[in-house]
This record gives C-alpha cells, structure tokens and sequence, in this order.
C-alpha cells in the first residue's frame, strides 16, 4: 500500500508538473505581443527616429495585411525617447522590460545608445532587433544571443566599398575621422582594396573636433589619387573644403549617401561625386513590397521612404516572419531559433539572418549623380549592386 501511495503521488506530482508546463506555453502564445521601441526623437537624429519609426509601423501593417494582429494576437508598440543619452535609453528599456513587460526591443540609430542597452536583452531574455546602429561591437564583442541587427554594419560597408572601388591600378586616398570605429572600417577597406589591385596612396585621419581640414587635404592632393573616400559620422564634416580642394586637382569623392537629405549635400558637387555608396533608394527595387511602401509613405507622408525609413519596416518585417514560425509564440527561444538563419523578404530585397552572430546580409549598392529637370536634388542613379555574398562582413562573435 506504501508503494502504491508513493507511485500514486508522483504521478500527482508529473501531472501537475506538466500541467505547469502547459500552462506557461499556453501564456507565451495569447494576449498582446508588446513591442518596446526605442526612439532617438531627441537630438540630432530626430529625422532619422522619425523616419525609422513610420517604416516600422507599416511594416507590421504590411505584414499583418493591416490587421496588427498575428494569430488573434494583436501588436502592441510601445514608444519610448532615449533622448539621444545612453543612460537614459539604459533606463528607458528596462522600464519597457520591467513594468511594460514587452516581447522585443527595438531600436536605435545611436551606436553608444544601442550599446548601452545591448545588455538588457540577454538579462531580461529578449530580442533584441537593432535598427539603425552600426557598430562593429553590437555584432561582435558587446554581442549576445538575443541581439539580431537587420541593418548593415561598419565593417560591412567598407568590405562593400572596397569591391566597389577595387580596381587594378586605381589610385586610392582615404580621408576619415580619427576614430576607433574609423580606423577600423579603413583596415578592411584597404584589405578589400590591394587584392584588386588598387594603390592606397595616402590616409589622412583627423580628430572631430577639427575645423581646418586644408594641411591634411594639401598633402591629399599631393599624393595625386584618382578617387579619395571620406568616412566621416560626426559633426564638422570636411566635405566642403575637399570640394575645394580636390575640384582643381581633378579628384573625385566617394562617400555614402545615408538617406535622401544626404543629397543636399553633393547638389554643388555631383561632377565630383563618384562610387557613392547606397543602402536603399526607392526607385531601385522592383518588388512588390517596395511598390506597396512607396504608395503607402507616399500617401501619408507626400514623398518618398528613405534608408532609415526602410530599415525600420525591415525590423518588423523580421519580428513578424518570426512570430509566424513560433505560431505567434513569444518565448525567446522559439524566436532565437525561428529568425536565426532567417531568410526574409524587404523592400529593398531578401535579407539574410547569419546564423553565426544575427547579423542581416544583403544587398549593398552604388551610384553616382545626375542633375534632372523637375527635381530640386541631385538623381542618384545605379551603378552596381553588389551581392549578400560580396558584401558580407567576417563573423567576428565565437560561439
């Protein structure tokens, strides 16, 4: 009779447990799926959040067909200002996860906000979708399994530059901010560069805080290159003494252009501008996404979706692909496996969730300039997409 009470209770007891077990399943998959988005509104970056912030809310229209919902589970976005400050953003993200309890973050365009509450996911156990920032790190040593980025990253870039710029014979200058993140993205530039063949024949970095770029430029001018690259993110930008120094020299400039009000920069300057890097311009991209984005903004907002606009529908569109392989699931371990190696559909075309460190693979572009009657800014026009493949940057996390 003992044996059989104590066979009895412990089937009490395995019961219970799975019961258990069913029930917190059952809670991951109803109610609400709450969405923190973490918004640099203040400062500088103001009309990138902006932009960000509308592509995210109509891709998840988009994605849901307009319903907001995922298997009777209606999305909630919940908008907090970092105000451009990394302790604040710090605290602003673990006020979503503490008290607002939400099943992603996503957000920012700032490198030092991001980074600064990269580490609340894996704490709190949730995705985390970087939409915007581009530092190395993010993917690389400051990286943890809940972080996926769906934008393109420094190092990506410069491997995407090189193979745009590689050519045999080509003679190379590079101008840059004296940054850690600079010099980096310069080091796998060059690393791209002299296996085509091109000569890197001066580089040139200068602190932020410089305002007389011209002994740096005449030394530029001096070495006698074909094409000069600028890699620049702060604040007093060299752009226009270049311009001045490099037009009677005959050097062209080749830079990124980061979003449609990048354009106001070069309108003086397009005979100069050459191998502009793109990451998105709505005319490119013959897809049925894209054509519906570009009516939507359109209709909204009377002009057209830009980069950042595209990166944040990019950010749903990965969190929505997700949720649809879970069963609108919200455990983080189904999302980690479901959106891990993900393919996925954008606006500017597939992207590729790299299993090895969450990083988006995908198309990078460039182009050059033309002026066209009826348009106030420079045209950009397309000159070559280099591939997913091509452009991909190395796997830097260790796993």
């Amino acid at each position: 009779m003992k044996r059989c009470t104590l066979v009895a209770a412990s089937f009490v007891v395995i019961g219970f447990f799975f019961l258990g077990t069913l029930g917190m399943a059952s809670a991951q998959a109803t109610g609400p799926i709450r969405i923190g988005l973490l918004l640099d509104t203040t400062g500088f970056l103001e009309y990138f959040a902006k932009e960000g912030a509308r592509g995210f809310e109509l891709g998840i229209k988009y994605a849901t067909n307009g319903t907001s919902m995922i298997k009777d589970r209606p999305i909630q976005i919940i908008k907090e200002d970092t105000q451009l400050n990394p302790q604040v953003a710090r605290q602003k993200a673990q006020k979503l996860l503490d008290q607002d309890k939400v099943h992603f973050l996503v957000g920012t365009i700032s490198s030092p906000v991001t980074l600064a509450f990269q580490p609340l996911a894996a704490e709190f156990k949730v995705p985390l979708i970087v939409s915007g920032a581009t530092a190395t790190s993010i993917t690389g040593s400051n990286w943890n399994p809940y972080t996926f980025r769906v934008n393109r990253m420094n190092i990506q870039d410069a491997v995407a530059w090189g193979v745009a710029l590689g050519e045999k014979g080509r003679r190379v200058a590079i101008f840059a901010e004296d940054t850690a993140g600079a010099h980096e993205g310069m080091d796998a530039l060059k690393g791209v560069l002299k296996p085509k063949g091109a000569e890197v024949v001066y580089e040139a970095y200068a602190p932020q805080a410089t305002t007389d770029f011209t002994p740096l430029l005449q030394r530029v001018v001096a070495a006698k290159p074909e094409v000069c690259t600028l890699w620049w993110a702060g604040a007093n930008s060299p752009w226009k003494q270049m311009v001045e120094a490099f037009r009677p020299a005959g050097i062209k400039i080749s830079t990124a252009m980061l979003d449609l009000i990048s354009l106001a920069l070069f309108k003086d300057a397009t005979d100069l501008v050459t191998n502009l890097m793109a990451f998105y311009y709505y005319e490119w991209h013959n897809n049925d996404i894209n054509k519906w984005f570009i009516k939507e903004y359109q209709g909204l907002y009377k002009s057209p979706p830009t980069y950042s606009t595209e990166v944040g529908m990019a950010a749903a569109m990965l969190i929505v692909e997700g949720l649809r392989k879970t069963g609108a699931d919200t455990d983080p371990k189904a999302l980690i496996s479901a959106m891990e190696g993900m393919r996925f559909d954008t606006a500017k075309g597939q992207r590729t969730m790299r299993a090895q460190d969450h990083q988006a693979l995908q198309e990078m572009f460039t182009c050059h300039l033309e002026k066209k009657a009826g348009y106030d800014l420079p045209v950009p026009i397309l000159d070559k997409v280099i591939s997913a493949q091509d452009s991909a940057p190395p796997v830097l996390v260790k796993r």
